[in-house]
């Protein structure tokens, strides 16, 4: 003769209790990705905009360097009492400027009317500054004051050039290609791998609380399930043994 022998009901709250856990754990996971995925996402693009920025602002000081060069060269010359347009070496000046840095793509030299006398590029003398650049030109009172501008999605840096006795002779601008940043560099990335196994450290860690704290109370739920299944088969003995003793 056999019996069925049901399984312990100690070992059968264990089991549900391991598998409450671990769908606990899957779902914790899956949320914590999800927010790793969007922190992550969110620093790759803050990094992103601050290294372009930060490159932005390099371009401009090296072009500006430039510039200071041409003005330094240009003023010695007009403090020795020699005209800006008939300058007899600002457009070599120019030109070797030009060889030097490949971001420039023009560098004029324009007198305090705005008329271009000395250019890069040749069709260019003789034509008045862009409306921007005038505009921002002869807003600077300080020629000694870089000022920058955008003419047809281009970028402009000028500055102003003092005569023998201080006057405003003219001026010299400068338009050059913006660098583009694609992606972060490798320090960048350096950032971002860090953060993501911090997040990641902590998204387990916290995961695993949660399935300690909950792991004991599905246990207990499915432990008093079975201890309710176990009074309602001895119930059910008892009733036909009395049956059993009750019959003639």
């Amino acid at each position: 003769m056999s019996a069925n022998i049901p399984a312990p009901a100690g070992s059968t709250a264990t089991a549900a209790g391991v598998r409450a856990g671990w769908a606990m754990l899957w779902e914790a996971a899956g949320l914590w990705l999800f927010f790793l995925a969007l922190g992550v996402g969110w620093l790759v693009l803050s990094l992103w905009m601050l290294e372009r920025e930060q490159a932005a602002q390099l371009q401009q000081q090296r072009v500006a360097l430039t510039l200071m060069e041409i003005k330094e060269a240009v003023e010695g010359d007009l403090a020795l009492g020699l005209d800006l347009a008939d300058h007899p070496r600002a457009q070599a000046l120019l030109d070797a400027a030009l060889e030097r840095n490949g971001e420039l793509r023009s560098i004029d030299i324009a007198l305090a009317n705005g008329t271009t006398v000395f250019s890069t590029d040749r069709g260019a003398v003789g034509e008045a500054l862009p409306p921007p650049a005038w505009e921002q030109a002869r807003r600077e009172d300080d020629a000694n004051r870089l000022w920058a501008t955008q003419v047809a999605g281009e970028q402009l840096i000028g500055v102003g050039l003092r005569g023998s006795f201080g006057e405003l002779a003219g001026y010299v601008v400068s338009a050059y290609r913006a660098e583009s940043v694609f992606w972060p560099g490798l320090r960048a990335f350096g950032l971002v791998a860090l953060a993501a196994l911090l997040t990641l450290a902590a998204a387990l860690l916290a995961a695993r609380r949660m399935v300690a704290r909950a792991a004991p109370g599905a246990a207990h739920e499915s432990g008093l399930r079975a201890a309710q299944a176990a009074r309602q088969r001895f119930d059910a003995c008892l009733k036909q043994i009395d049956e059993y003793e009750a019959a003639p």
